[in-house]
């Protein structure tokens, strides 16, 4: 039999002003980076619910109870955005 699928084909040169599909301006996003990146423009609206979640929390241990409330109020409207 002929050794005709182990040759490599030739690639084609890459330009310099065509960046790859992972690059972007030139650096590499960490995988922590891009997987925030996704999550945030997938599911906008749950990572501002849980980000609201995480400061309010903070708030109230810190001792900001009304401001803690109004986040909290924030994250119930959030909430019905969908609903609309």
């Amino acid at each position: 039999m002929l050794a005709v699928h182990r040759q490599r084909k030739p690639a084609a040169p890459v330009s310099a002003e065509e960046p790859g599909t992972d690059v972007v301006a030139g650096t590499r996003l960490a995988w922590y980076q891009r997987q925030h990146l996704c999550l945030a423009k997938s599911y906008p609206i749950p990572s501002v619910s849980i980000a609201l979640l995480v400061a309010s929390q903070v708030c109230w241990f810190v001792g900001y109870v009304a401001l803690a409330n109004g986040m909290l109020l924030a994250v119930v409207l959030l909430g019905g955005i969908p609903l609309l």
